[in-house]
């Protein structure tokens, strides 16, 4: 009995491998994605800190250029008109918004919205 049955799940366990391969697949694009992204959360951070609290400027071109510097040191695909910037009331608010691609074998693009907000009160406020 044991000689007709040797084959019979080969196929099966040839099918869950390539599933668990899809999926870890899968896991390691979103991985790398979410990586870049909590790398420049870090960065917004520390760019909304340094306008608020050392440099305490209003220059908002100068910001958003810094932020832009920040995202392609991060991997970030981010333009200058997805930034928005305020400095009223005594605080640095930045908010970034973009749509990050994840590409996939197959031409299949899985399009993440991602948007990242940090605001810092001034020195002196």
């Amino acid at each position: 009995m044991l000689k007709n049955s040797t084959g019979g799940s080969s196929i099966g366990c040839l099918l869950t491998i390539a599933i668990l391969g899809c999926c870890l697949y899968a896991g390691y694009k979103f991985a790398v994605v979410q990586w870049n992204i909590e790398s420049f959360k870090e960065q917004m951070t520390e760019v909304t800190r340094f306008w608020a609290i050392e440099k305490q400027s209003d220059d908002i071109d100068s910001i958003k250029a810094d932020v832009l510097r920040k995202a392609e040191a991060c991997g970030v695909s981010l333009e200058f008109e997805d930034i928005t910037v305020k400095t009223e009331g005594g605080a640095v608010s930045i908010q970034a918004s973009w749509v990050e691609p994840i590409e996939f074998p197959g031409g299949y693009v899985y399009e993440r919205d991602v948007t990242i907000s940090r605001s810092i009160r001034k020195k002196g406020h």
